[in-house]
């Protein structure tokens, strides 16, 4: 089972329950918060994460749903300390997350 076909069943709950499916990638990761791996696997991890980024820009595009794009707030990789880990943020990196997704869309 892909990516695609989890996001596409995810997608159709949604819709089958009366809301509206909005789409975000996941944000970049920083160097400096991902200590535990090595350079080679910090790169192979980025590459896992832009393919899961595609995938998920793949699953609104074919749909027309909306897109968050997160996957450019390089301003937040910027600083580790916006991170609680390698992949999740720490409650200032969320602020920031939270302030761009606003910014950028009119909810």
């Amino acid at each position: 089972v892909t990516l695609g076909n989890n996001l596409r069943a995810m997608r159709e709950k949604i819709v089958d329950s009366g809301r509206e499916v909005i789409f975000a990638t996941y944000w970049p990761s920083s160097p400096g918060a991902c200590t535990q791996y090595s350079q080679s696997q910090f790169n192979l991890y980025q590459d896992h994460m832009r393919r899961l980024n595609q995938e998920i820009t793949n699953a609104a595009e074919a749909t027309g749903d909306t897109l968050v794009r997160l996957d450019d707030l390089f301003e937040i990789a910027k600083r580790p300390e916006n991170y609680f880990d390698c992949l999740h943020p720490s409650s200032d990196g969320y602020e920031l997350i939270a302030r761009q997704w606003m910014d950028r869309y009119d909810f």
